[in-house]
């Protein structure tokens, strides 16, 4: 029985030993244990420096393109002239920027290559069609005064010209530019070009006659002259009938076409928009320098050459629309060395301004066969563009002509069968017309 009781009690103590040794081996966690895991030290989450032994250095992640945004830049640039029928352009630009070829390039040469392919010789007509300076008031301009029916008759409001640039377009109407009809080479002599468009499309040109805001338009509902705004951006100056001051996009055919075409970029060939005519008699663009003297008319003039540099940047033409503007080119009295002594003093003064041009748009549509339309030639005019509703043209050896046809409220109201051929005038008439 003794002997039991010991065995006993040293089973007791080697359990009581086992259960000890079990608690050292795994401790219970302790307050200042839990705290020290769940709070970082401060040398984990010190702030570095700055020299260089404290900052660590970042290893780039294998997505990152040191050329994205110049790629970018590039592919926006692309679809754009992939949009304006400058499949050829793409081409070249592609093959000059090897260093930002990647999927997306190779799709878009891709694409440039089977829209090329797709593309039609075009036989039929040149359109031509001319605006003046746009009734911005209606109110202003048809109040029955003594130029009331003279803006009836040649002008149309900017609400006309907002629903005609859709009609055209839907129509398959595309800008073009004389430079993409015919060339002259370094004698004067003329090449007719080959036109390709993409099926159903028709080649148009638009110009806008007497861009100089005259004096007598003042305060009749149209803009006082262009501009260039702080965006650099063309825009015209607008006198509101309540008198305030304003630089819109929406006060004539230029800034409104502009805005069209970066809208619809594919309704241009290659960039192009329209041709601007000027005469020389108020000056130019709204800037009457021919009754300024010193730094005031050196500024208006350098303001004019900024606007002509403008127009040119946005794909825009200059013509010459002869200096007086007399009536002597419509009763066809004018002789010829008038005709030499109006152009000589618009090239000395216009031309000085806005640069080389091979365009003059005929004063009231006037159409000469003789010594007159020699002097034009003579004088680098080469492409001589009248008035007729139907857009025919002669290809000369060393000009062209070129008819146009006036969208106004002669053809919108009192001719409309004249317009059939560009949109049904009914869709077009501005309810403000009296």
């Amino acid at each position: 029985m003794k002997k039991q009781a010991i065995l006993f009690f040293i089973c007791v103590v080697c359990f009581v030993a086992i259960i000890f040794l079990v608690s050292q081996d795994d401790p219970a966690p302790t307050g200042d244990i839990v705290s020290n895991t769940a709070t970082p030290t401060p040398e984990a989450t010190a702030t570095p420096t700055g020299s260089p032994t404290n900052i660590a250095t970042a290893t780039p992640t294998p997505d990152a393109d040191p050329l994205k945004a110049e790629r970018d830049a590039m592919l926006t640039k692309l679809n754009k002239m992939l949009a304006q029928y400058m499949y050829d352009e793409v081409l070249a630009e592609i093959d000059a920027n090897p260093q930002l070829a990647n999927d997306e390039t190779a799709t878009l040469a891709q694409q440039a290559t089977d829209l090329k392919s797709k593309l039609v010789k075009y036989d039929g007509k040149l359109y031509h069609i001319f605006f003046h300076s746009l009734i911005v008031y209606p109110e202003l301009a048809f109040d029955h005064d003594g130029d009331h029916a003279t803006y009836y008759d040649y002008m149309v409001t900017v609400e006309e010209f907002n629903r005609i640039l859709p009609l055209l377009y839907e129509g398959g109407f595309v800008l073009f530019d004389y430079d993409y009809i015919v060339s002259f080479d370094e004698n004067g002599k003329a090449t007719y070009l080959d036109i390709y468009l993409p099926e159903g499309k028709k080649p148009l040109i638009v110009s806008f006659d007497d861009t100089n805001y005259y004096e007598y338009m003042k305060g009749d509902g149209f803009a006082e002259c262009l501009a260039i705004n702080e965006k650099g951006d063309l825009v015209n100056k607008l006198v509101t009938p309540e008198g305030n001051v304003e630089y819109s996009y929406e006060a004539d055919g230029m800034p409104i076409l502009n805005t069209f075409v970066d809208q619809h970029p594919d309704f241009s060939y290659k960039g192009a928009k329209g041709i601007v005519a000027l005469t020389g008699y108020e000056g130019a663009f709204g800037y009457d320098y021919t009754e300024m003297s010193g730094a005031e008319k050196e500024a208006a003039i350098a303001e004019c050459k900024r606007i002509a540099d403008k127009f040119k940047e946005d794909g825009w033409k200059l013509a010459c629309h002869s200096y007086s503007h007399r009536v002597a080119f419509t009763t066809e009295t004018i002789t010829t060395q008038q005709v030499i002594d109006d152009t000589n003093q618009w090239l000395n003064e216009v031309g000085a301004i806005i640069g080389d041009t091979n365009l003059y748009i005929t004063p009231f549509g006037c159409y000469f066969t003789d010594a007159r339309r020699q002097a034009w030639v003579d004088r680098g005019f080469k492409i001589i563009m009248p008035v007729y509703y139907i857009q025919d043209y002669y290809s000369g050896s060393e000009f062209m002509i070129h008819n146009r046809c006036n969208i106004d409220g002669i053809t919108l109201v009192k001719h409309p069968e004249r317009l059939a051929e560009f949109f049904d005038a009914s869709l077009v008439v501005d309810e403000k017309r009296p």
